[in-house]
């Protein structure tokens, strides 16, 4: 059932167009798993797919009708995305609830101003117009809705669309995130979906020390009924910006960081190495002070019993490396030193990925105070994020919206590179000038 909203006029470069609400039959309420709860206060997932017009202009309206009927029809498999955040004063607990009025996703159709060929080759983002692409999650004083879909036009630059898909972190994470992408787009190609979601949260195992870890911490701050606010007016500016790391270049990263090594280091090590070392240098870390390197592990495939891949919600857990920045500094053998302790935190997790789940919350706070010498890195290479194919081809570019925060990084398949990867950084324009030159002319 689509509902039809008055028209809003936006502000800036993106004007939208048409408010609509996209519902499908709702389901009783869902209960959230100890995995969920712990992302409930963070910033929503939003990623930004382009797609370039092609042979014969496309019809956007046509398009348009496609896109909400294969949404619709999406819903009615990953139904927690339709319904709404709610906390229970009772249970002191998340849940996603449903009704006949208030669960639907928000569609929001938009005309964009902006050169469509420039944002699709520009390498620093322009981040104004990238939020305005993304759409917001709405909400109210007692519910915030978990899904929200943009799709805008462009008449210069060529002329194209960018569909961005905004979701509230408590219902899934980076992996599920892309599941649902890839589902819409595979249900808007083909008319079905081969492969279906598990959404059954009671099938997670919730150990008893995430549970009182939960219980003792001050989860329910009004904080996730909202969206962080826009930083372009606050504070000093920053930059985005996304480089490609070719497979060959990998290759020479993993050959030096293994060099001090007995295994094999992976490309992801080896990228999250390189990068630790050249933001340490390039944010001028003092050698005495103490760095963090902060990354999230993938639990399905490590919890008793495991989860599978098509596991829908939240099942990662943090991972929290420290190293003092002389070592880092050290330009004999900084790089394998890296990699060899990043690779040693990620056996530790693969072995036990509850170890030392008690400290979480302390390393969380360390990670999220203003400092030059931590690094945070979200998503993976793993979610094939280029695969995402609505019937009109891969998209030109993909990228996630970030709200500015310093040190934070992340990384995707690249599209046309097998094995490279995609990396996306945030840093003052100074900082971000030396990293560019220690990241890609390294070598």
């Amino acid at each position: 059932m689509e509902e039809k909203l008055p028209c809003v006029s936006g502000v800036g470069s993106v004007r939208v167009i048409k408010f609509s609400k996209v519902t499908p039959t709702p389901p009783n309420p869902d209960k959230l798993s100890i995995f969920d709860h712990f992302l409930a206060s963070t910033p929503p997932i939003k990623a930004l797919l382009f797609f370039p017009t092609v042979v014969n202009p496309l019809n956007f309206p046509s398009i348009v009708c496609k896109l909400k009927e294969s949404l619709s029809k999406a819903l009615k498999h990953f139904h927690p995305l339709s319904g709404r955040l709610s906390w229970s004063p009772d249970s002191k607990k998340f849940e996603i609830i449903y009704d006949a009025q208030s669960s639907s996703t928000t569609f929001i159709e938009a005309e964009c101003e902006e050169d469509f060929g420039l944002l699709v080759k520009a390498d620093v983002h322009d981040s104004r117009v990238y939020d305005e692409l993304a759409p917001p999650l709405n909400s109210d004083d007692k519910a915030m809705e978990v899904l929200s879909i943009q799709f805008t036009t462009f008449g210069r630059g060529g002329g194209g669309l960018v569909i961005g898909v905004s979701m509230h972190h408590v219902v899934a994470d980076g992996r599920s995130y892309w599941s649902f992408v890839k589902s819409w787009a595979e249900i808007c190609r083909t008319g079905g979906l081969e492969v279906v979601p598990v959404l059954d949260r009671s099938a997670v195992t919730e150990p008893d020390e995430l549970t009182r870890l939960y219980e003792g911490s001050p989860m329910a701050s009004s904080s996730w009924r909202s969206e962080p606010k826009s930083p372009h007016s606050q504070g000093p500016l920053l930059i985005r910006k996304t480089f490609i790391l070719k497979q060959s270049l990998i290759q020479v990263l993993k050959e030096r960081a293994g060099t001090t090594s007995n295994s094999k280091v992976s490309s992801f090590v080896a990228v999250c190495a390189h990068a630790w070392v050249c933001s340490t240098k390039a944010r001028r870390v003092p050698r005495t002070d103490t760095t963090i390197f902060h990354f999230l592990v993938d639990c399905r495939p490590l919890l008793r019993p495991p989860l599978p891949e098509t596991y829908f919600g939240n099942l990662i857990t943090p991972c929290f490396v420290e190293a003092e920045a002389s070592r880092l500094l050290c330009d004999d053998d900084n790089l394998a030193f890296a990699a060899a302790t990043i690779q040693t935190a990620v056996r530790g997790v693969t072995e036990d990925p509850l170890r030392d789940c008690e400290a979480w919350p302390v390393w969380l706070a360390k990670t999220r105070e203003p400092s030059r010498a931590t690094l945070n890195v979200g998503s993976s290479p793993k979610f094939t994020a280029y695969e995402v194919n609505f019937g009109w081809g891969r998209p030109e570019r993909i990228e996630f919206v970030l709200k500015d925060k310093v040190g934070t990084m992340v990384l995707a398949d690249a599209r046309d590179e097998v094995g490279g990867f995609q990396v996306c950084m945030v840093l003052p324009p100074s900082e971000m000038d030396e990293f560019s030159n220690l990241f890609m002319d390294g070598f």
